[in-house]
């Protein structure tokens, strides 16, 4: 529920502000260039820290990955589907399991199959003939791909039919299965593959039983094989024995689901069905000890260092401890015992703690030693000299001065950005070849106001939402044109100054 009376603290805000980013950049990376650069663990805890936050605060931002399930690319050829196609929240242990559970209703029957590691479909047949085949979309509707289901095991006609037919497509003998369909279907070379369909459920008026419908499926489609079980503890244990099994598809996980459909769902999640994924290439290790530092918002921002272990021939030493909240919320301390995953080349991601460790003490600074003040996700120190050389830093570096390098700004630590400008614009500083460079660099380029705005580290800023503010139009802004405005306006002083200094 989106209650935009709410008074939310502004670092709860920019923490969801910065989940949504990173949330929207890996979905475009997936489903417009058809790159996963991040493990699928590591994307559903980035979606359950925000939506938990925005549970939390009854909070959502007016642009947040919460409120759409997928993403729609060719906006010229879409289908409606006949209700939500929703995706499964995600269960990594039997914790999750358990909670997950508590929406079945205890007297139905559960069922539990593989999770077939592919790209979602929904074929509608109206009278008998599959009229439109469509991709997820954004849930509500999706990019139909009817012509190459002719290139597939799927019927394109079943008699005295009305309704959807919801799947899976796989194709056999290539790694990273989803990637490889989702980019056949969207570059139409279907011909050169051997795609297969398997569905596990019916959308129809006359049909609202699991079970009844999966041997209803068997007679038409290739469906998964399922168990039957009363309750969520026997299904853990087939769940489990599904990982073991070998299939003709490629799985990720399990699906338990209830008998009885339920068709209340929400934006993203179906009510009646989740996955509980497969462990599989997870490693342990031991949290050894946690490094601090200070970032540009003064923010505490924790390293884990772990245990040495060696994965895929490269030596993980370090992973990330994202903040205080993140640490304290999964017991991460010295001496946990953690799982990690490492997909491709990526960093290494924290997936579960195993054994808890200390608890984290942190109270004064390890930069200043002064005492550090605390919201509900972060440590701050607020007046550190640390974090004013880190906004100088990034400041610089979102200029992209060539020459301009740490061991420069370390001389001149002691004084704000714009008095550094001003001594580095000036010729006195110069002691060798590289200080000429930097001072002739940043004497000769004319930056733009959308420079000094992205360099401040304004998140979203764009020629389009400084257009808007420019024009104040108010009434097209989103959040983020909002928290850019505000933001502009409240540090108009010296965004002017370094207009002055910089632009002219």
């Amino acid at each position: 529920m989106v209650d935009l009376a709410v008074q939310v603290d502004e670092s709860i805000i920019q923490q969801m502000r910065l989940l949504c980013n990173k949330i929207k950049y890996y979905d475009y990376e997936l489903h417009y260039r058809n790159n996963n650069i991040v493990s699928e663990a590591y994307y559903d805890s980035l979606r359950k820290e925000l939506e938990d936050l925005e549970e939390q605060y009854n909070y959502i931002l007016s642009d947040s990955p919460s409120l759409v399930i997928g993403c729609v690319l060719d906006t010229h050829n879409l289908v409606s589907h006949t209700s939500i196609m929703s995706s499964l929240k995600c269960a990594y242990n039997k914790e999750d399991v358990y909670k997950h559970a508590k929406m079945f209703n205890t007297e139905f029957k559960l069922i539990v199959e593989p999770k077939i590691d592919g790209v979602a479909l929904s074929l509608k047949y109206e009278e008998g003939i599959c009229i439109s085949a469509a991709l997820r979309g954004d849930g509500k509707q999706g990019e139909n791909v009817l012509p190459f289901m002719l290139y597939t095991n799927a019927p394109l006609f079943i008699e005295n039919f009305s309704g959807e037919i919801r799947g899976e497509v796989y194709t056999d003998n290539v790694s990273n299965h989803r990637n490889i369909v989702a980019g056949i279907l969207r570059n139409k070379q279907v011909q050169n593959y051997n795609l297969k369909f398997v569905a596990y459920k019916i959308i129809s008026n006359n049909k609202n039983n699991h079970i009844e419908n999966l041997k209803w499926l068997s007679q038409y489609f290739e469906i998964p094989k399922y168990y039957i079980v009363k309750n969520i503890e026997d299904a853990i244990v087939y769940a489990e024995q599904i990982w073991k099994e070998s299939y003709k598809y490629p799985i990720d996980g399990s699906v338990i689901k209830s008998e009885y459909y339920n068709y209340n769902m929400n934006n993203r999640y179906a009510k009646d069905a989740f996955s509980y994924k497969y462990i599989n290439n997870y490693y342990q290790s031991i949290v050894e000890d946690i490094k601090w530092s200070v970032n540009r918002s003064g923010e505490y921002i924790p390293r884990c260092k772990i245990q040495e272990i060696i994965i895929d021939g490269a030596k993980i030493n370090y992973i990330n401890g994202h903040n205080f909240r993140f640490l304290n919320k999964n017991k991460i301390g010295i001496g946990a015992i953690i799982q990690i995953e490492r997909v491709g080349n990526i960093v290494p991601q924290y997936i579960s703690t195993i054994q808890y460790g200390e608890n984290i003490i942190l109270d004064k600074c390890v930069y200043c030693n002064n005492l550090l003040s605390f919201s509900e996700i972060h440590a701050y120190c607020l007046n550190c000299p640390e974090r004013i050389y880190q906004q100088t830093l990034y400041f610089f570096k979102q200029l992209n001065i060539k020459y301009l390098n740490e061991n420069i700004l370390r001389r001149y630590n002691q004084y704000p950005c714009i008095e550094i400008i001003k001594i580095l614009k000036n010729k006195e500083w110069i002691t060798n070849l590289n200080d000429r460079k930097v001072h002739d660099q940043i004497n000769n380029i004319k930056f733009t106001y959308l420079d000094i705005i992205n360099a401040l580290g304004i998140s979203g800023a764009s020629r389009t939402i400084l257009n808007k503010y420019f024009n104040k139009s108010e009434n097209e802004y989103t959040d983020t044109d909002r928290y850019i405005s505000n933001y502009i306006q409240n540090h108009q002083e010296i965004i002017n100054q370094l207009i002055n200094l910089l632009c002219e």
